[in-house]
């Protein structure tokens, strides 16, 4: 391995651990995960694998897959050995059908405390798993996020007939575990927020191996007593987790993380992606890349086709739909357009005036955790300003010339925008919002294929500041 891994205390029995989470189908990286996983399973034979959800949405070969909805990645995740799997929110993004089926066909349980389902739906989750290592009981136990719709996600419809509480009271519930195992595990997708909330409710817990945030703790970080781990996002890392237990109760903890990029790929499941990959309509070329693009300038793309494709003056994207950092210089294929933008949202457009498109911009923003939202059509400027976080300045046309505040303006975006931000909005022009089921990537696959050659790299539709910059 390329990670010298700590030196483990000679106690009498130690439980090993490796968790991953927010893989979202990065399945190039999984060839590299698999050779973490197999070497460690060679060091230590009885480790348990745990992931915090959301193997999907990521990869059109898993995504899209004729088989269901996710069938790629629960094969890869068979294969990996994954002992036990939280629900993420993106479990649901196939609908219950589709959740049903990898329940089926996934070789381990799904743990979901918080979730509640009819029998109808035949889903299988439960809400914790008891297993054993050496005569170590290890108590797993699962919360899914809830968001501000009542659900994981934002479309209910993929919900249907399923309700959920509130992750961290429900947690609570369970306290009681406690005294049926020797070993505790809060296997969460709430995020790195609500897992330090978690600690402070629960210290009774011995880790919480966390997801939802795509936040990488590098060597966990312990909170009222709780060690919480959470591995990056897109199959970044792995963490490595130890509990050394005496007594029936664990005494020490630690963890570690694997960087995946830094491990030799391993050619058996190198070979099982190459398999899965040979879609031929992915592998259809749409045109040229002529510069490398950053997520803000990708974005900048997609806005563009939206904008071409609807006729509308602006678009309007946030930043944490865009799903690879980079967009290589090249040939940008069908595959390449649905790993750039995976959710599959449909269309809206809306007249909105120049102060509510400010306003606009700046909530799509603040809704996406200060993430800049991408734009077609303007360009804004983003300062920093001490205890307000990040501020919309400067709105203008592409041209440059001032956006008009009373001026109406045709814009588009798509459905989760149009969900979280536009129709919170006291919008002048409420009833010319129209929504439309073409999809965000057909709009940008018809753009790609018009067009031939593609050159965003010098388009800077957004000023930011230094320190933004670095993190693009």
């Amino acid at each position: 391995m390329l990670l010298v891994w700590f030196t483990c205390l000679a106690l009498a029995e130690q439980v090993t651990i490796l968790g991953i989470n927010d893989l979202h189908a990065n399945m190039q990286r999984l060839p590299r995960m698999a050779t973490i996983v197999r070497e460690q399973r060679l060091a230590h034979p009885d480790l348990l694998l745990l992931s915090a959800g959301d193997h999907n949405t990521g990869d059109p070969v898993s995504d899209l897959s004729p088989v269901f909805r996710g069938w790629p990645m629960i094969d890869v995740m068979n294969r990996l050995g994954v002992d036990v799997s939280c629900i993420g929110n993106h479990e649901f993004d196939g609908g219950p059908e589709a959740l049903r089926l990898s329940m089926e066909a996934a070789r381990f349980p799904f743990v979901c405390a918080n979730m509640h389902a009819p029998e109808s739906l035949g889903l299988t989750q439960q809400p914790y798993v008891i297993l054993e290592r050496q005569g170590i009981r290890i108590g797993v136990l699962g919360v899914v996020t809830v968001s501000a719709s009542g659900c994981p996600s934002l479309d209910p419809a993929n919900m249907a007939g399923m309700s959920f509480d509130d992750p961290l009271a429900e947690a609570a519930k369970y306290k009681w575990l406690r005294d049926e195992c020797d070993v505790l595990v809060l296997l969460t997708h709430i995020g790195y927020a609500q897992d330090r909330e978690l600690a402070e409710r629960f210290p009774d817990a011995d880790v919480i191996i966390g997801g939802h945030t795509g936040t990488l703790l590098k060597d966990g970080v312990t909170e009222h007593g709780v060690l919480i781990t959470q591995a990056g996002d897109r199959a970044e890392a792995v963490t490595k987790i130890v509990l050394d237990v005496e007594d029936g109760r664990v005494v020490s903890s630690r963890a570690v993380s694997c960087l995946v990029d830094e491990a030799k790929p391993d050619a058996e499941m190198a070979g099982v992606i190459s398999e899965f990959s040979k879609v031929p309509a992915l592998q259809e070329t749409l045109a040229e890349n002529l510069t490398e693009l950053n997520a803000l300038a990708a974005g900048s793309l997609i806005g563009e086709a939206l904008r071409e494709g609807t006729g509308a003056d602006v678009a309007v994207i946030n930043g944490g739909g865009i799903r690879l950092r980079r967009l290589p210089k090249g040939p940008i294929t069908v595959a390449d357009v649905y790993r750039l933008d995976p959710f599959c949202n449909g269309t809206v457009t809306a007249r909105v005036t120049g102060r509510e498109l400010e306003e606009l911009i700046q909530k799509v923003i603040d809704r996406d955790h200060g993430r800049p939202a991408c734009v077609a059509g303007v360009q804004y400027d983003i300062m920093s300003e001490a205890g307000r976080g990040l501020r919309v300045a400067n709105v203008r046309l592409s041209d440059g010339r001032p956006l008009e505040p009373d001026r109406q303006y045709m814009l588009v975006t798509h459905e989760y925008v149009s969900r979280t931000v536009l129709k919170t909005l006291a919008l002048e022009n409420i009833n010319t919002l129209k929504e439309d089921n073409t999809l965000t990537e057909e709009y940008l696959i018809r753009y790609l294929r018009k067009h031939g050659q593609i050159d965003f790299g010098a388009r800077q539709n957004v000023t930011l500041p230094p320190e933004l910059q670095e993190r693009l």
